[in-house]
């Protein structure tokens, strides 16, 4: 995951400017019926959250999330990431707002953060796709899940392999961009466990193909006038780019898995 992490940090030293470190999200808005509003707006409708909960959020970005949740239901949690660069931005807003008895960030991934029982809620958000071993990830992490606690599994999802797929996967390092029922399988051998989905696919905001290849060919021409950095960012994107065109080939679709462990 060493690309990841480099591709990670790349982004927050560019797209974290001018935002005075204030934490921001890093996933997709939702357009109607949701007013193009913050995934998270969504995801509280369906999960519920209180100041009991212990949350992880495995992919943490800037912390967004975990601010998010403990400013609406005082939730204490962790966040994880791969980056170093985001984990000191989400430090350091904790450490000025005086949350450090609630959040914690910590530079570590999901296939080996292992805290068995210990979390009520875990959130992967936009963030397991880019896992090396898809099974093992998903095992360790229903590990650290309390009895009766909930795993927010929410990601793009592909409906069948093809060249696209393939080429925005080295963009992105996304290994495990892969279809829904791999997941599920992988869920489904443990009977402790039971899951839904839920399809967002619709609420996905999707700009006309002409505009996304209009995109796409200016940033491949722009990226070899630069250099190290610049060159990874312009990848970067143009790999989110293709995915906007994924969505809108209706190649792939955009879900939340909500597991639950049975308590027996």
């Amino acid at each position: 995951m060493t690309e990841t992490k480099r591709i990670y940090d790349n982004l927050i030293r560019f797209e974290s400017r001018g935002r005075k470190g204030r934490p921001y999200p890093v996933h997709k808005k939702l357009i109607r019926p949701y007013g193009n509003k913050n995934l998270l707006d969504w995801l509280i409708t369906v999960v519920s959250f209180s100041e009991v909960d212990y949350v992880l959020d495995a992919g943490c970005g800037t912390g967004f999330t975990l601010f998010f949740l403990h400013d609406l239901y005082h939730i204490r949690g962790m966040g994880i990431s791969i980056s170093s660069k985001e984990v000191d931005y989400a430090r350091k807003f904790t450490q000025r707002n005086d949350l450090g008895k609630y959040l914690e960030f910590e530079l570590d991934n999901y296939l080996t953060h292992r805290r068995p029982g210990s979390y009520s809620k875990i959130l992967c958000i936009e963030s397991l796709k880019h896992t090396g071993n898809i099974e093992e990830t998903i095992n360790n992490l229903l590990r650290n899940l309390d009895h009766g606690g909930i795993l927010v599994i929410i990601d793009d999802f592909i409906k069948q392999d093809s060249r696209k797929i393939r080429k925005q996967k080295l963009l992105w390092d996304s290994p495990a961009f892969d279809q829904e029922s791999i997941y599920t399988d992988i869920i489904s051998k443990n009977p402790s466990y039971h899951y839904n989905t839920i399809d967002l696919t619709e609420f996905v905001s999707i700009r006309p193909v002409w505009k996304l290849n209009l995109m796409i060919f200016l940033f491949s021409v722009y990226k070899w006038i630069l250099s190290g950095i610049n060159v990874r960012n312009v990848n970067t994107y143009i790999g989110g780019l293709i995915q906007e065109k994924l969505y809108a080939r209706d190649k792939i679709s955009y879900k939340a898995i909500i597991v639950e462990h049975k308590i027996s």
